[in-house]
C-alpha cells in the first residue's frame, strides 16, 4: 500500500514538473512575441516568482499566466496571443479586447491548456476609476531570470500579492499568501544587502 501511495506522488510530482515546464515554455514564447512588437508586459502573480526563481524549484504552483500590458496596447497583445493559438476559452464569448469594465481580459488558452490573463490595469475597476498601481508596476519593471520576461520589483509583487490575497481572494488561500510574503520579504531583504556591499 505504501509502495502504491508513493508511486501516485511521484506520477502526480512529475505531471506537476512537466506543467510548470509547459508553463514556462509558453510564456517565454508570449513574451518573446510581445517584446517584438514592442508591447509593454510584466509577468504577475506566481509566474512572476517562479520566473525570479524566488520559491525552490517546482515548490510554487501556478495555473495560469497572469500577464500586465498598458491600456492602448491590450488590443495589439490580444490580436497578437491569437496568432499564436490562443482564444477565449468559453466559445461563445466576443472575439473582442473591449472589456474594460474588468481588469483582465477574459481568459485566454491555447492547445496545449496554458491560460492567459492578459490585465490592464492591477485593481479592479470597480474599486478604483484609476488604478493606483499599474503605473507604478511599469515604472519599477524589472527583467526575471526568465528569458525575455519582464516583472514587477518585489515591493510591486509584495503589494500586489496582499490585495490579490486580502482584497480579491478574501483570503481564500491563506497559506499561499502567507508564502509568497515570506519570499518577496527574504529576496527584498538580499536585495537590500546586496546594494549596500
Amino acid at each position: 500500500m505504501l509502495f502504491r501511495s508513493g508511486k501516485k506522488f511521484f506520477i502526480l510530482n512529475q505531471n506537476y514538473i512537466d506543467r510548470q515546464k509547459l508553463l514556462s515554455t509558453d510564456l517565454m514564447e508570449i513574451s518573446s512575441l510581445l517584446n517584438s512588437l514592442n508591447i509593454d508586459s510584466i509577468v504577475l502573480k506566481g509566474m512572476a516568482l517562479n520566473a525570479e526563481n524566488l520559491y525552490e524549484s517546482n515548490t510554487r504552483y501556478c495555473k495560469d499566466i497572469d500577464i500586465l500590458v498598458r491600456k492602448d496596447q491590450l488590443s495589439a497583445a490580444y490580436q497578437a496571443l491569437k496568432k499564436i493559438g490562443y482564444s477565449y476559452y468559453y466559445s461563445d464569448t466576443q472575439d473582442s479586447s473591449n472589456f474594460v469594465y474588468m481588469h483582465h481580459l477574459p481568459v485566454l488558452v491555447n492547445e496545449n491548456g496554458t491560460t492567459v490573463e492578459l490585465h490592464w490595469r492591477i485593481t479592479d475597476v470597480a474599486l478604483y476609476k484609476d488604478c493606483p498601481a499599474t503605473n507604478y508596476f511599469f515604472k519599477y519593471k524589472k527583467k526575471s531570470q526568465l528569458k525575455n520576461t519582464f516583472i514587477p520589483s518585489y515591493n510591486c509583487m509584495l503589494i500586489h500579492a496582499i490585495y490579490h490575497g486580502v482584497i480579491h481572494h478574501n483570503l481564500d488561500d491563506k497559506v499561499t499568501l502567507l508564502f509568497d510574503i515570506h519570499v518577496l520579504e527574504k529576496a527584498g531583504t538580499k536585495q537590500i544587502g546586496r546594494a549596500h556591499v
